[in-house]
C-alpha cells in the first residue's frame, strides 16, 4: 500500500549534488506511480528574487536578520502554494533547501540557530532530511569546473562555507540523516533510494 504523503528535503552546502539526486529521485518515483511535485527555495516570489539578488552581489547594506525574515516570507509562499496542497492531496514533497539551509548559512553570519527556528515555527516538518555532506572546496571545485560557473559573492565563497558545515553538522535532528557526497553519484542515489523505499512501504 502506498504512503499517504511524503516530505523530503535535500539540504547541503553549494556543489553538493541536490539538484542531481532530486532530479534521479522524482524519476524513480513518478516510474512506480507516485503524484511528486519538486520545489526550491528561494522561490520565484518577489522575496526569493531578493535572495539570489543577495547572493549574486554580496550583502552589502543587508543584515543576516533582514535576510531570515526574506527566507521566512518566501518561505510561506512557498509553504501555501507548492507544499501544503500535495501533501493535502497525498503525494509526495521534494524540497531542494528549507529552513535548516536557514540555519546553516545565516547561522553562518553569526545568528542563532534557536532565534532562526522560532523564526520558523509554524511550518511542516519534513519527514526525512538528506543532508548530502561535502568539504567546502571539494564544493566550490564542482561550482567551478563541473556546473561552468563563478562562485557568487554572498553564499559560495571557501570560508563562510566550512562555517555552514559546520552548522549543518551540528544540527541534531531525528529527521535529518547524513549522506556522503563525494561518493558517486550512483552510490549516493542508491543510498537516498533505500530510505525512500523504506518509508513507502
Amino acid at each position: 500500500m502506498k504512503r499517504k504523503s511524503l516530505f523530503v528535503v535535500f539540504e547541503g552546502i553549494d556543489g553538493s549534488g541536490k539538484s542531481s539526486q532530486i532530479g534521479k529521485l522524482k524519476e524513480k518515483l513518478e516510474k512506480r506511480g507516485f503524484d511528486v511535485a519538486t520545489s526550491r527555495e528561494p522561490t520565484d516570489s518577489p522575496y526569493g528574487r531578493r535572495i539570489r539578488e543577495i547572493a549574486q552581489s554580496g550583502r552589502t547594506g543587508v543584515s543576516a536578520e533582514e535576510e531570515v525574515e526574506l527566507f521566512v516570507c518566501d518561505r510561506e509562499i512557498d509553504v501555501k502554494e507548492n507544499i501544503l496542497p500535495v501533501l493535502e492531496r497525498g503525494g509526495i514533497v521534494i524540497l531542494d533547501r528549507y529552513f535548516y539551509s536557514n540555519i546553516a548559512y545565516q547561522g553562518a553570519l553569526g545568528l542563532g540557530p534557536e532565534w532562526i527556528r522560532a523564526k520558523n515555527i509554524g511550518f511542516p516538518e519534513p519527514d526525512l532530511v538528506f543532508l548530502l555532506d561535502l568539504a567546502p572546496e571539494q564544493g566550490i571545485e564542482r561550482i567551478l569546473r563541473g556546473r561552468g560557473e563563478e562562485n557568487n559573492q554572498g553564499y559560495e565563497q571557501l570560508d563562510f562555507l566550512k562555517k555552514v558545515r559546520r552548522n549543518y553538522l551540528s544540527m541534531g535532528d531525528s529527521n535529518i540523516l547524513r549522506i556522503d557526497a563525494s561518493q558517486p553519484e550512483e552510490l549516493v542515489a542508491e543510498q537516498i533510494w533505500e530510505e525512500i523505499e523504506e518509508r513507502l512501504e
